[in-house]
Order: structure tokens, then C-alpha cells, then sequence
């Protein structure tokens, strides 16, 4: 009778461990997914705000500043230590006379700053005076080889792009100001 006992205690315990295998199997790999996502988004983020504040210290109201900006966001873009490189072709940048839509240095929102409009460098470089914000735009990029055979088992196609916005000014003769 006692052998008849063990033999169904460890019946039950294989099927516990089919069932709760494949659920931790799964959680792991969900939990290394939403990590490295994360970790992406925020590498990203990183690189972005370190151009952006680079490019607006180069903003000094002449035309040939919005040229300095966009190369020095280029080449810290391009030496940015992730861990797969940004795509410049996705990347937009723009300048304006205020922190870009809603965003403002004290706070304060009005609807002037709502309705500020952000032009490309060839624009602005006809009408320098006033563009002391650049704003950079990512676009869409692709996140890591991780990411993307992670992405491939789970199916979830649209977790692999990543995308980050930053705005900085030029607000002073000595500092530029990250804004949003």
C-alpha cells in the first residue's frame, strides 16, 4: 500500500512541473523581452538627448549654425554605444523660435508656444534670427538582434522599434537647456 502511495505523489508532481514549466518558460522570456525594450528605449533616449544638447550649442542665430548643429547631432548619433546603431535616414531634425508643441522652460503654457512651429534646416537657414531650439526626432528604429529573435518568438512585431524625441535651446550665451 505504501508503494501504491509514492507512485501517485509522484504522478502529481510531474504533471505540476508540465504545467508550471512552460508558464515560467514563458514569464522569463516575456520579463527578457519588456527588459530589453526598456534598456533600448532608454539607450536611445540617452543618445538623442546628448545630440540634441549638442546641437543646440552650436545655435548662435547665423546661418551657418544650423549646418554645425546638424553635423555635430550626426556624428554623436553615429558614435552613440548602442548596441545596433541609429538609423540617420530615420532621424528629423528641426528648429524653432520656442520649446517645441506644450512644452516650456518655466511651466507656463499659452497658446503662442502651442502653435510654434519647428522648419528644417534648409529653411532655416533663409531666416536664422529666433531659432534657438533643435529638435530631433529618432523616427522609427530598429531595436537589437536580442530584441528582434525575441520579437520573432513572440510574435510581436511592432515591439522592435523604438522612438525618442528631445528638444534643447540655446538659452543663454554660456548653456543650452534640455526641454522635453
Amino acid at each position: 500500500m505504501k508503494n501504491n502511495h509514492h507512485s501517485l505523489q509522484h504522478g502529481s508532481i510531474s504533471i505540476l512541473t508540465l504545467i508550471i514549466l512552460p508558464i515560467s518558460i514563458s514569464l522569463t522570456v516575456m520579463v527578457l523581452f519588456i527588459g530589453q525594450i526598456t534598456k533600448q528605449r532608454m539607450d536611445l533616449d540617452r543618445a538623442i538627448d546628448d545630440a540634441t544638447l549638442a546641437g543646440a550649442m552650436e545655435l548662435d542665430q547665423t546661418n551657418t549654425s544650423f549646418t554645425r548643429s546638424i553635423n555635430i547631432i550626426d556624428t554623436v548619433l553615429q558614435h552613440s554605444h548602442l548596441n545596433s546603431p541609429i538609423d540617420l535616414s530615420q532621424v528629423r531634425i528641426s528648429f524653432g523660435h520656442c520649446p517645441h508643441l506644450s512644452s516650456t522652460l518655466d511651466g507656463v503654457i499659452n497658446q503662442q508656444q502651442l502653435n510654434c512651429t519647428f522648419v528644417p534646416a534648409t529653411i532655416a537657414v533663409t531666416n536664422p534670427q529666433g531659432l534657438i531650439y533643435v529638435a530631433v526626432d529618432s523616427g522609427n528604429q530598429q531595436g537589437s538582434i536580442i530584441l528582434s529573435i525575441l520579437d520573432n518568438s513572440l510574435s510581436l512585431h511592432p515591439g522592435t522599434l523604438i522612438h525618442s524625441l528631445a528638444v534643447a535651446g540655446w538659452i543663454s550665451p554660456f548653456s543650452s537647456r534640455l526641454t522635453q
